[in-house]
C-alpha cells in the first residue's frame, strides 16, 4: 500500500451555520453550529479517506482549537499527527443565508509560528518521511 503524509501548516477549525436572513445590527437566530476540520492537507487526507485510502495528516496545532481539530479528525477516523506550537490554531466561520442562498465566509489569520517551531516540525516530518512514498503539502504554505 502507498504511504502518504499530508502537511497542513495553517489548519483551521471550520465553523458553519445557517440563518434566514443576515440583517445588520440585529440578533440573528441560527441553526446549530457545525464543526469540520479544515486546511489544505487535512482536506486531502479527508478525501483520501473517503476514497478508501490511508494517509497521515501532519499539521501544526496549538491551544484549545488545536485539540478540537485533533478530536474532529479522530471522529472521522483520520490518522493524524499534530505538531504542537504555542499559538492557537485558527478558525473560520461561515453563514449560509436561506433567503438569498448566499454564503458569508470569515477566515481568521493563522498563528505566528516561530522559526524554532517550524524547524522542529520540519525535523519531525523529515523523520516520518523516511517511511512514506509521498508527502502532499497543501493549503497556506
Amino acid at each position: 500500500m502507498t504511504a502518504i503524509i499530508t502537511l497542513t501548516a495553517n489548519p483551521t477549525v471550520d465553523k458553519s451555520t445557517t440563518t434566514q436572513q443576515v440583517v445588520p445590527e440585529n440578533k440573528l437566530r441560527c441553526a446549530a453550529l457545525q464543526h469540520e476540520p479544515g486546511g489544505g492537507g487535512i482536506n486531502v487526507s479527508r478525501a483520501i479517506h473517503q476514497l478508501g485510502g490511508d494517509s497521515i495528516a501532519f499539521f501544526l496545532a496549538g491551544g484549545p482549537n488545536g485539540r478540537i481539530l485533533q478530536s474532529l479528525l479522530n471522529e472521522q477516523q483520520i490518522v493524524c499527527h499534530p505538531h504542537p506550537i504555542a499559538g492557537w490554531t485558527r478558525e473560520s466561520f461561515s453563514v449560509y443565508e436561506n433567503a438569498t442562498t448566499l454564503q458569508y465566509r470569515f477566515v481568521m489569520p493563522g498563528p505566528d509560528v516561530q522559526p524554532a517551531e517550524w524547524q522542529d516540525a520540519l525535523n519531525e516530518l523529515g523523520e516520518m518521511a523516511r517511511n512514506v512514498d509521498y508527502i502532499v503539502a497543501s493549503g497556506s504554505l
